[in-house]
């Protein structure tokens, strides 16, 4: 048995770790671990995000560059692919993302989806993803307008309306971001919103230096609630004239002779015209009509005159008023049958059809009347008031429609007198209490039904010691009862408001006229919403015939005019040419008839002011 020597083993144990050293270290175990997102900005769920602002990724370890791509890294809004570009940290751990492409819109939600990223052994990132919501960057955008751009005939009491894509911070809605320019002038204007705040309507409170012109609307910096400014946007319009003609003549027949015009205005913003025209058989037809706004033109109520198609002759007066409903009601003389008032009734709330109702039968007692009143109050009250030849004698007679007896009862003995009565008022005030004016000696004498007999309201009214002009006095109402009287004499027209406290006539200045010495005649009397009295008045200047409106001034205590001269009348037989209404605006609405040639037209027109 062969020994091996002792210090043999010491040497091996000495050469080892040479040996080991010299035949190479055995390989560090594979790397199998995936790389995670450990953190990343924005956080899931954040809200207000700035878009232009780097998203940052950051992994537990170094990622493989070339597993960046648009497929493992995907940017989305509401399914839409947001585009990006990259950088990667020094150590590789970092990924940085910057959009080059943005949502649609703004707020939006944006997700961040990761799939298919490894490290660099090649392990692949489980799937993740978060989400957040960006910080709203869009504008707003001024999206349509009225008027249009190049619209023409726009009345300045309609409002502007800016229609924008989102909602806009009313705050930011002043002069130096919405302008409206007549010229190198602003106009001032206040401004409203709808509830959505994304429209913006503006109504005008100043005019133009004068009418018609070309207004500019330039809008620019309108902010939303992120205080996003719009881009620069503008348009531009013409004007109507001072008088804006409301479509075209009224008449059913070209060449017939229409005139005698009552106009009248709802509360509903409907325009109503009654007025009449001779037929083919020598004898007068009633036909009303309303303003359609948005086919813009004239529409027969019914399919024919409201006195129906008579086959003899027939000569009509008539008389029109809406009641609190805003349905005319209508009342006209069929001969020497006597006085018919008939009513329009809709069929259905969009006022798509409708029939004339008759109330009652015809008042015998006005057979033979040369001249007729319609009026309402706002307890359902309606008067008729007409007047006629008995005997010799020339009767002024009302009488009231009984609804629970559907009859029309007489308010009264008729009153009798020596003179012609023609126009006689007839007003009904709010707790149906009826006044008409009528001529006496001591001059013009209101009177009112006290429910058993008619009471003269004070002395009667003189503005000189002659007797007026009999047929040219008006009566009107205010909304609070405010009672005036425009009546005519040698010294001119003149209008007196009854002061209830006093039991007198109050004169509201003196004799009315725009150029001393002028010829005038009361053609219509009525009030705007505050009581505010107009007054159509005929004039004979030396610039011409026609008819201005004038609106007293309480506080100036003066007849004020509006406009310059609204139509020229060349006839001086006045006394039923024309009509006044006051709009929802408190802008003057007249009708009267301009005669041409061998006929005449019925005209409306609007004063083109600013609302009231």
């Amino acid at each position: 048995m062969t020994t091996v020597p002792r210090h043999f083993y010491v040497w091996i144990l000495a050469l080892f770790p040479a040996l080991l050293a010299a035949c190479g270290s055995p390989p560090p175990p594979a790397d199998t671990t995936p790389p995670r997102l450990v953190s990343h900005t924005p956080a899931d769920g954040a809200t207000g995000v700035d878009l232009h602002a780097p998203l940052l990724l950051t992994f537990n370890e170094a990622i493989a560059p070339d597993s960046v791509t648009s497929a493992s890294v995907k940017l989305s809004s509401g399914g839409a692919s947001l585009n990006y570009a990259y950088t990667l940290s020094s150590d590789k751990k970092t990924l940085t993302l910057t959009l080059t492409s943005f949502p649609a819109a703004s707020p939006a939600p944006v997700t961040v989806e990761l799939q298919n990223v490894s490290d660099l052994a090649g392990n692949l990132l489980a799937a993740t993803s978060f989400g957040f919501e960006s910080a709203d960057v869009t504008a707003p955008e001024l999206q349509s307008h009225v008027p249009s751009d190049g619209a023409t005939g726009v009345l300045l009491a309609d409002e502007i309306v800016l229609v924008f894509s989102e909602a806009v911070d009313p705050a930011s809605v002043t002069p130096a971001t919405v302008a409206v320019r007549d010229g190198a002038t602003s106009l001032g204007y206040t401004a409203s919103f709808n509830a959505e705040q994304t429209e913006v309507r503006l109504a005008l409170q100043s005019a133009p230096a004068s009418l018609p012109t070309r207004l500019d609307v330039a809008v620019s910096g309108v902010k939303d609630a992120a205080g996003n400014p719009s881009a620069a946007a503008g348009f531009g319009f013409d004007t109507a004239a001072e008088w804006a003609a409301i479509g075209n003549q009224l008449d059913e027949v070209a060449s017939k002779y229409s005139q005698h015009p009552m106009i009248a205005a709802g509360t509903d913003g409907s325009v109503v015209v009654t007025f009449t025209e001779p037929n083919n058989y020598g004898g007068i037809n009633v036909f009303t009509k309303r303003w359609n706004a948005l086919a813009e033109s004239w529409e027969l109520l019914g399919t024919g005159p409201v006195d129906g198609a008579p086959t003899s002759s027939n000569f009509n007066y008539a008389a029109m008023t809406l009641d609190g409903a805003d349905r005319p009601l209508v009342a006209y003389t069929n001969g020497n049958d006597g006085m018919t008032v008939k009513r329009w009734v809709w069929d259905d709330a969009q006022h798509s059809s409708g029939s004339w109702q008759q109330l009652g039968g015809t008042i015998a007692e006005a057979a033979g009347a040369q001249d007729i009143g319609v009026a309402t109050g706002a307890d359902g009250t309606v008067a008729v008031i007409w007047w006629n030849q008995v005997s010799g004698q020339y009767h002024i007679q009302l009488a009231v429609w009984n609804d629970t007896n559907t009859s029309w009862d007489p308010l009264g003995a008729a009153y009798s007198q020596g003179a012609s009565s023609q126009a006689s008022p007839v007003v009904v005030d709010s707790s149906g209490a009826v006044y008409y004016a009528k001529p006496v000696a001591g001059g013009v004498a209101v009177n009112r039904w006290d429910g058993a007999s008619w009471q003269q309201l004070g002395a009667a009214v003189n503005h000189q010691d002659t007797a007026p002009d009999s047929s040219r006095y008006k009566l009107a109402l205010g909304p609070g009862d405010e009672l005036y009287l425009a009546s005519n004499w040698d010294s001119g027209t003149h209008v007196d408001r009854w002061n209830a406290v006093a039991g007198q006539w109050d004169a509201l200045g003196g004799a009315i006229t725009t150029e001393a010495g002028a010829t005038t005649r009361p053609l219509a009397l009525a009030t705007d919403a505050q009581g505010v009295p107009l007054l159509v008045l005929y004039q004979d200047l030396a610039s011409g015939q026609g008819g201005w409106v004038m609106r007293w001034n309480d506080v100036e205590t003066s007849w004020d005019t509006v406009g310059g001269k609204a139509f020229s009348l060349g006839n001086a037989d006045t006394w039923r040419r024309a009509s006044l209404a006051v709009d929802g605006h408190d802008l003057p609405l007249i009708s009267w008839h301009q005669e041409a040639g061998s006929g005449a037209h019925v005209l409306v027109e609007l004063y083109n002011g600013l609302a009231r």
